[in-house]
């Protein structure tokens, strides 16, 4: 099936976009560049223990503990 051209249908719900390494999201589509900061979702640090050695626990204080907009 091609879709070529057609604009895509996908939402996406309480997730977080934030990048450590401080690069902006790259979308090359159309509409252009969805809003990020709606429908739960967030760009900011998680606050993980230590992400650098794969410690994905959050400390106690993150914006991500019960951050879910019903």
């Amino acid at each position: 099936m091609d879709h070529s051209g057609d604009i895509p249908s996908v939402e996406v719900h309480n997730s977080n976009f934030y990048n450590p390494a401080g690069k902006e999201l790259i979308w090359d589509s159309d509409p252009g560049i969805p809003q990020l900061d709606q429908n739960g979702n967030m760009n900011r640090d998680p606050l993980f223990v230590d992400y650098k050695t794969s410690n994905y626990q959050l400390k106690a204080f993150s914006p991500s503990i019960d951050s879910v907009v019903a």
